[in-house]
């Protein structure tokens, strides 16, 4: 293996099924402040020039994918999907090393397993441990599946999704998840990631985004079979705290909250709640702070307009929250600030500030829009 062979699952599909139809979606420019050419001048002009644009974005179809027999999923816990001597594109870790040694070194470990007959779709894939993985691209994948063939599948998800009770871990709320969008435990499939494992009857969904924009499909149906068995909070305005140990941890955060309060927000720790809590209170605020990062997902849930302030170290670049934004025809206030003194090297994950003044004029804009 001289190169490394990568497919997608378009390239590998026994069949397909459509389960949303590709959508042309038109854009508007819903950035509505923007303080990054302040302190990064280039990436400014970047963001201004390519991301915060008004544009048609071309949407592609998700589909149900069946893959060839005898396709393996790799141990070591990043569930990559090897068939023959090609890996699916998809699931392969954009981190991990491509060289030709590296992939000889894949499904050479462990010895493959042949496993049931069942239908098993995968939903395991590098990330998810992540809030943002789970709620914004894979959760999504189940709800479908389960909307088109109610039943029919098993999900291969790690095993400690149903077994690890830590509550400061993510496998809690992705199993509290599960259960609001009707999902049995017996419908998972509990993948151990020691050994390397064959499947005879493997599918897998499609990417849920594409051209930078989460399907609008999908969305709906996050929100439409979402049962949270609560109204919504009537929070109004939401200062979502960011949790340590995190990264990107705002260091005048003390300031900022003040002055947040004293214009009628209520700050809560959203990542600490059960998913039916963090999804009540999206939904009842028009109005959301909150540092760049996977608690502001649940945007997804927020009410159609909901205006959105996000902080953000200058050096961090991102499209999928500003997509969430504009998936709830919402407006955005992006105020950055500069990394701390003392970090060895700026970068997305470092500690920050922002500018007070900015923060305020940022609010004033928000709460200018009717």
């Amino acid at each position: 293996m001289e190169q490394a062979r990568f497919v997608s699952l378009d390239e590998v599909a026994v069949s397909s099924e459509t389960l949303l139809p590709q959508e042309p979606v038109s854009i508007e420019n819903r950035a509505r402040y923007c303080n990054i050419a302040n302190h990064k001048v280039e990436f400014g002009k970047h963001m201004a020039r390519d991301v915060y644009i008004a544009r048609r974005a071309e949407i592609d179809a998700v589909k149900l994918i069946r893959l060839p027999p005898g396709s393996v999923i790799c141990g070591g816990g990043e569930y990559m999907v090897r068939i023959g001597d090609d890996f699916v594109a998809e699931q392969f870790p954009p981190y991990a090393e491509r060289s030709g040694d590296a992939l000889r070194r894949l499904g050479q470990a462990w010895r493959a397993q042949p496993t049931e007959r069942a239908d098993l779709l995968l939903v395991a894939r590098h990330g998810i441990a992540t809030w943002g993985h789970w709620l914004g691209e894979l959760l999504p994948k189940i709800v479908l599946a389960e909307k088109l063939h109610p039943g029919r599948f098993r999900y291969i998800l790690p095993r400690d999704v149903l077994r690890d009770e830590r509550p400061d871990w993510p496998w809690v709320k992705l199993r509290q998840s599960l259960a609001a969008y009707a999902v049995p435990p017996e419908s998972i499939f509990e993948f151990g990631s020691e050994v390397d494992t064959r499947f005879d009857n493997l599918y897998a969904v499609s990417e849920i985004w594409s051209d930078h924009m989460m399907h609008p499909g999908a969305a709906d149906w996050l929100r439409h079979a979402v049962r949270i068995g609560r109204p919504a909070a009537e929070i109004g305005r939401l200062a979502v705290a960011r949790l340590a140990g995190s990264g990107r941890s705002l260091e005048n955060w003390p300031e900022v909250e003040r002055i947040l309060a004293a214009r009628g927000f209520t700050t809560v720790a959203t990542g600490t709640l059960p998913f039916a809590e963090q999804v009540a209170m999206f939904q009842g605020a028009d109005m959301v702070f909150g540092v760049l990062g996977s608690d502001l997902t649940n945007l997804i849930f927020s009410p159609r307009g909901v205006r959105v302030m996000t902080a953000a170290p200058a050096t961090f670049g991102d499209r999928f929250f500003y997509a969430l934004v504009l998936d709830r025809d919402g407006h955005m206030a992006d105020v950055r600030g500069p990394a701390s003194e003392g970090s060895a090297r700026a970068h997305f994950k470092s500690s920050f500030s922002i500018g007070l003044d900015q923060l305020r004029n940022a609010l004033l804009v928000l709460e200018g829009i009717s």
